[in-house]
């Protein structure tokens, strides 16, 4: 996925466990690298626990609106992956919780990285929120991205629990 002139990223997961924060680290990333962004995030009408979602499409030329396949998803939890299977393209990759999601109706050509992100937050006695950055971190590994890019993001959107943040992004990275 190295030489893509345009890339669409769907990130979802429960309400109130910063997708949208999510999102805009994938932005600010892509954008650190060159690539000119648009986001689009869900608004549900549920405070907790309900399904949320970000899409953020990337391109080298302007982008204006986003698109409606996914080249990779980003599953926090079962209901992202199927309530947008339907959006994955034939050579799409699925970042999933291999702790709680399962991938058996995927087609067979689509591509799976499975995180263990349950596991990794438990072992660095890291908060739940922070299995966003854990799968952020396998993103910018299967991007071929270096680990600088997204340490300097987490660097500086976080004020609190930066340091648990960045080892379990670099979790999701090794």
């Amino acid at each position: 996925m190295n030489n893509l002139k345009e890339i669409s990223i769907l990130i979802g997961g429960k309400a109130g466990y910063g997708i949208d924060k999510s999102g805009f680290l994938i932005a600010r990333l892509l954008n650190q690298l060159g690539w000119r962004v648009y986001i689009y995030r869900d608004y549900p009408s549920i405070i907790r626990g309900g399904h949320t979602f970000s899409i953020i499409r990337a391109s080298l030329k302007r982008v204006y609106c986003h698109s409606a396949y996914m080249d990779i998803l980003l599953a926090l939890n079962q209901d992202t992956l199927d309530f947008h299977k339907d959006k994955l393209k034939e050579e799409s990759l699925v970042i999933y919780d291999s702790d709680s999601v399962k991938i058996d109706s995927l087609p067979a050509g689509i591509k799976k990285q499975a995180v263990p992100l349950s596991k990794v937050i438990q072992e660095e006695n890291s908060p739940e929120i922070t299995r966003n950055s854990c799968i952020i971190g396998a993103l910018t590994r299967s991007l071929g991205w270096p680990w600088s890019a997204i340490e300097i993001i987490i660097k500086s959107e976080f004020s609190k629990e930066t340091e648990s943040n960045l080892r379990v992004a670099r979790r999701g990275y090794d």
